[in-house]
């Protein structure tokens, strides 16, 4: 199956130096068979987790972005990570949705593994107004980094009525450079598209442009009538780009490419027309045929993180994937092409070079043995216990090492990790261990490492209860949530807590202070349910409040109550609502 080429397995901001240019990318999931799918297929679902990281363009992280995966929402938090636990989703087509204020929404569509910890990372592009101009007269508006659009006049309406608009339009656009190192980051998708026959393919993109449209109050704008897209082609790709191109535009529902038209190459640009703006892409189609490795350490270990490499010999044509907690990788590569394939850690150090294919059917090249070049490999060993002393016959256990996650399966009470460190000095790790049976786990241990092997002794999943719960009552009405089975949590950022609550009947997010058990002001409450949309009654501001009974710090959970009054937005009604509520802080 196709994932997103840089996301998996951990989220790490790569140094810009370390990246491969490209000009298209063939993505790569882990561990699933990858067949050529020729149709649409039907969603499919599966129980799993993801975990990401949220970046700008300055390589920072964003704080407080809402992050949708289906039926399922959180924010990050102020590393700009986040994490769902046991969610549903499309096995054949799993998308990550990310919006701030000020950024282009953000997308990543990757193929889930059932069961694990799956990775993604993002990077949001910032929306800055490109021109203006008056609706009725039209225009062209010059995109800063490259690009025009030309607009007729009286072509705009009111996206959410289809009303005609008469008034400023602000664009807000960026052209997405297809041979920038940051590219597998920013683009929406996974480059892989639908095809006007149906057909499923991976893409290789000459140039795309991300476009928004808008009033000076901000609210969102549309076409009516076709507008003109002058997209540049880079230097270093005009001597192979196509006199015609298809043109695709991104679904936002399915996160695939959608082949909507052509694009015609006059001198250093492809000029399209387009009918609607989200993103568009030209892009040449290549058939493909699945690929799958694992990649181990010297001494057999499983090296999870690593960034496979497949490069199209004497083309710029790259097939990218990162190998999960298991070692595997699995993905597309381009069919009957001779490749080099490349293993490089997150320090950059390329640990394996070898020739390989070319490949007419499925491909399995079975291990791929690395060699690390340096002393920074660390491997951190443990025994996990449960309350009886038993060991561990199901559950996880995770350390946070340089502010990233890891995650390792415990078999049979023993658990493994296997890590690069670039930078040698002593640093801290946190280590926990969970028993999934008995809805338990350990406390966080602390301790220093540099690099080598660490064997911590055996630790009992006992300490703290895993289990988490929502409930809620809305003017007598009760509602009941587990976070594992729907859009729940409780997340800290910016210095405020935020708890949310989404089933199909119903949503609700507030926010409050505090970092202690205690009494502490709600604020931004929102509330709506199958009949009406409710705001928070600001007459009863200070006594809507929350009442944590156990708040045990990011990563660890908080508990306790709230009440609030709330006023409905059509017939302003007054209903009370109350909840309880145990969580784990994100």
């Amino acid at each position: 199956m196709v994932a997103f080429a840089l996301t998996h397995h951990i989220s790490y901001i790569m140094k810009r130096t370390y990246l491969t240019l490209i000009t298209t990318i063939l993505l790569f999931a882990c561990q699933k068979d990858a067949k050529e799918i020729l149709t649409i297929l039907r969603p499919e679902y599966i129980k799993t987790s993801i975990q990401g990281k949220i970046l700008d363009d300055n390589q920072q992280p964003v704080a407080g972005a809402t992050v949708v995966i289906g039926k399922h929402t959180t924010r990050t938090n102020a590393r700009g990570i986040f994490r769902l636990d046991s969610i549903d989703v499309d096995i054949h087509a799993s998308v990550v949705k990310v919006s701030k204020t000020g950024y282009f929404n953000g997308f990543r569509t990757f193929v889930a593994n059932k069961g694990i910890l799956n990775f993604v990372q993002l990077q949001l592009i910032t929306s800055n107004i490109a021109g203006k101009f008056a609706a009725a007269n039209g225009g062209t508006v010059t995109v800063p980094n490259g690009g025009s659009i030309t607009f007729t006049g009286g072509s705009i309406v009111t996206a959410a009525t289809n009303v005609a608009y008469t008034g400023n339009v602000n664009v807000s656009a960026h052209f997405i450079n297809p041979i920038l190192p940051e590219l597998p980051q920013v683009m929406p998708g996974d480059l892989r598209g639908i095809t006007t026959t149906g057909q499923e393919k991976s893409l290789q993109s000459f140039g795309m442009m991300a476009v928004e449209l808008t009033d000076d109050a901000g609210v969102k704008l549309q076409l009516s009538k076709p507008a003109t897209l002058t997209m540049p082609v880079p230097a270093t790709l005009r001597a192979t780009a196509p006199a015609t191109i298809p043109l695709w535009s991104f679904n936002e529902t399915n996160g695939l490419w959608k082949e909507e038209g052509t694009a015609t190459k006059k001198d250093t640009s492809y000029i399209a027309t387009v009918t609607h703006f989200s993103y568009w892409n030209c892009d040449v189609p290549y058939p493909k045929v699945s690929f799958q490795a694992v990649v181990t350490g010297t001494n057999g270990e499983r090296m999870f993180d690593m960034l496979v490499r497949m490069k199209v010999e004497n083309e710029n044509y790259y097939a990218y994937g990162r190998t999960d907690s298991t070692g595997k990788v699995s993905g597309y590569i381009p069919a009957g092409k001779s490749l080099e394939i490349t293993i490089t850690n997150k320090c950059g150090n390329i640990v394996y070079i070898k020739k390989a294919g070319p490949f007419t059917q499925d491909a399995d090249l079975g291990i791929l043995g690395v060699s690390i070049p340096y002393g920074g490999n660390v491997i951190i060993s443990g025994m996990a216990v449960n309350c009886n002393g038993a060991p561990v016959t199901k559950g996880n256990a995770f350390i946070f090492l340089e502010d990233n996650y890891y995650s390792a399966k415990i078999s049979n009470g023993s658990f493994t990790f296997s890590m690069d460190r670039c930078d040698m000095s002593p640093t801290e790790v946190s280590l926990t261990v969970q028993d999934e049976d008995a809805s338990k786990e350990s406390a966080p241990s602390t301790f220093n490492i540099t690099a080598g092997t660490y064997n911590v002794g055996t630790y009992a999943a006992c300490a703290i209860s895993t289990v988490e719960y929502f409930n809620i009552t809305v003017d007598g009405t009760a509602y009941t949530a587990i976070p594992n089975d729907s859009l729940t949590g409780f997340s800290y950022w910016n210095n405020r807590n935020n708890v949310n609550m989404s089933t199909n009947k119903i949503w609700f997010n507030t926010y409050a202070d505090g970092t202690t058990t205690g009494t502490f002001q709600l604020s931004d409450i929102s509330l709506r349910t199958e009949k009406e949309s409710y705001d928070e009654d600001m007459l009863s501001h200070a006594t809507n409040q929350m009442t944590f009974t156990e708040y045990g710090g990011v990563d660890k959970y908080a508990a306790g109550t709230f009440s609030a009054k709330m006023i409905g937005r059509t017939t302003s009604n007054n209903i009370n609502i109350s909840g309880s509520f145990r969580l784990k802080i994100r």
